[in-house]
C-alpha cells in the first residue's frame, strides 16, 4: 500500500513517547485520531549525540546504529 501525504508545514506534529528502561533510547509516535496517512510515521532517539552510521540486518528484523557516543546499539 502505497501513502500519499502532503504535509501542513503550519501545524506542529505531536508525538507520544515510548521510552525504554535505558534513558538513552526511545520511540516517538504521531498522534493521529483519524487514522490518516502521515509522514513521519515515527521518530527515533538512540542516544545522547548524533548517529553516525546504522546498517539492517540481511533479513531486516534488527536495525544497527553506530552513535556520536561510541556505542553499537542493536
Amino acid at each position: 500500500e502505497q501513502l500519499n501525504h502532503q504535509r501542513d508545514t503550519t501545524v506542529q506534529p505531536c508525538y507520544t513517547t515510548i521510552k525504554d528502561d535505558e534513558k538513552n533510547f526511545s520511540i516517538s509516535y504521531l498522534k493521529n485520531k483519524n487514522k490518516q496517512a502521515r509522514n513521519p510515521v515515527s521518530r527515533w532517539s538512540i542516544g545522547s549525540g548524533s548517529i553516525n552510521e546504522f546498517a539492517f540486518s540481511p533479513d531486516h528484523v534488527l536495525l544497527a546504529v553506530v552513535s556520536q557516543d561510541g556505542f553499537l546499539r542493536i
